[in-house]
């Protein structure tokens, strides 16, 4: 993919704007995991889909195929969500007909992926913004983040008592672990449609207005009620895409994490907003009066988050110089990991560097085979700690003889081999799901020339990473 030019109101006439929302502070907030990836309908469907009425929104699609399934000749073209839904109410419409449809539409068309619009497919599968909220409630997302996740992805549905408790249960287990971070997980806003519960399919989703009102006042119960997961929502910027900020539902939930105006300064805003009509006129210049960074153009918006994602020249120069403003003087420890654990060691390298340790991390993403095989060269004859992040990815590495790995057949055997010559120290950091008492770890201390015990090297867990830091500083000052 070629270098894409920035849509224009990334860089806005905001002049106390358009530092804080450069490329280089997007791709930063991004890899540091600061954002919620908030996707409304508006940014799912390819444009061109029959059904969609040109805008490539997926309840479009649902409410025409909601009429066919009724038998419901209207003229509908260029009806907003109030209109929708006074249309629903006139002909009596209720949730049992929406998810029958829904039913039908899933057993004879079975979400078809290459429906989903490629921005969206894109930005996705780059697998950094592992936490997505959706104000859908149909299946295409959750059938797009399985195609990408497979089994690993937990789905969490707001209407559902047994589904929000068990998540947030799960979520304060997790977080007790300092770099552990949640598992890839869709969060459905105001439910989902025929979504099942320990095997039977019930209703949790929101249809009606006074559904939404109530859904809201739960998403601000939530708050008052002070767990860590509100704590966590309301710490990230909202990255809202393909929302419909005409609709007052999502507005109130909107405002809901954040509590105040000023917070909604933060994050970033993806709406296509059509400039002949005076609503979406007033509402620009609204946001844009409350310094609210907004995109006018959602799938362009989510085209250029992949360019700064993907490998070219631009975003490469982005990421070293990030790197490089974090490097400070003194020994490099060097990180090595395999590339699906990237978010969690890049949290792992902005702690250190917050400490003060002069860390190496590179992103193979952004090289290219050659240039990427360089660097790390480069910096593992520099290194004088080399640190192995050993995780679930790597016991199954280790389990199936994954050999020809790149981070264990050239990070690693270079390593090696600066570690028989005296000139770089071993030191493992493991996550708490990598069990050095197993059996694949003997693979491990067998690569490393470690199976006399008086060579042992103790494997530290990252849980303990500041007793950890305490034996690099003895390292670093022999």
């Amino acid at each position: 993919m070629g270098i894409y030019s920035k849509p224009k109101d990334i860089n806005s006439a905001q002049d106390h704007k358009e530092q804080e929302l450069s490329d280089e502070v997007l791709l930063e907030r991004i890899l540091a995991d600061n954002y919620i990836l908030i996707i409304g309908s508006e940014a799912v469907l390819k444009k061109d889909l029959v059904g969609t009425d040109g805008s490539g929104d997926s309840s479009i699609l649902f409410y025409h195929y909601l009429l066919d399934y009724m038998k419901i000749t209207e003229d509908t073209n260029g009806w907003n969500e109030n209109q929708w839904q006074i249309f629903f109410r006139s002909k009596a419409i209720n949730k049992d007909n929406m998810l029958n449809a829904e039913n039908r539409y899933e057993k004879n068309k079975q979400y078809d992926l290459s429906d989903i619009c490629d921005e969206l497919s894109n930005l996705l599968k780059t697998k950094q913004f592992p936490l997505v909220f959706t104000t859908c409630t149909d299946h295409y997302i959750e059938k797009l983040m399985e195609s990408i996740y497979g089994e690993d992805l937990k789905v969490v549905n707001f209407k559902s008592d047994c589904s929000i408790d068990k998540f947030i249960t799960e979520f304060e287990n997790t977080k007790g672990e300092q770099f552990r971070r949640l598992p890839p997980t869709l969060f459905y806003v105001f439910g989902r449609m025929n979504y099942k519960s320990d095997g039977v399919i019930n209703d949790p989703f929101v249809f009606r207005e006074d559904e939404a009102i109530e859904t809201i006042s739960q998403w601000i119960k939530l708050k008052s009620s002070k767990v860590k997961l509100f704590e966590f929502i309301t710490s990230k910027k909202l990255l809202s895409i393909g929302c419909k900020f005409d609709d007052w539902r999502f507005r109130f939930f909107w405002y809901s994490l954040r509590q105040s105006i000023e917070k909604l300064k933060d994050g970033s805003v993806a709406i296509t907003f059509n400039n002949e009509d005076i609503s979406d006129k007033n509402l620009h210049k609204y946001l844009i009066d409350e310094e609210i960074h907004v995109e006018s153009d959602s799938r362009m918006f989510m085209k250029h988050l992949c360019e700064i994602l993907t490998p070219n020249k631009n975003s490469r120069m982005i990421f070293d110089r990030i790197m490089r403003s974090r490097r400070k003087a003194g020994e490099f420890i060097f990180l090595s990991y395999a590339h699906e654990d990237f978010q969690l060691v890049f949290d792992i390298y902005e702690y250190m560097n917050s400490k003060g340790y002069n860390v190496w991390l590179d992103n193979k993403n952004l090289y290219s085979s050659d240039e990427y095989e360089n660097k790390i060269n480069e910096g593992i004859s520099k290194c004088k700690v080399f640190m192995p992040i050993l995780t679930k990815q790597t016991k199954t590495d280790l389990e199936n003889d994954n050999w020809d790995r790149f981070y264990i057949r050239i990070e690693w055997q270079k390593a090696l081999d600066r570690k028989e010559l005296g000139a770089v120290k071993l030191c493992p950091l493991s996550t708490s799901d990598y069990n050095e008492g197993a059996e694949y770890h003997k693979k491990f201390e067998k690569f490393w020339l470690l199976e006399n015990p008086k060579d042992k090297i103790t494997v530290e867990k990252i849980s303990n990473i500041k007793h950890t830091l305490e034996l690099i500083d003895k390292i670093i000052k022999k």
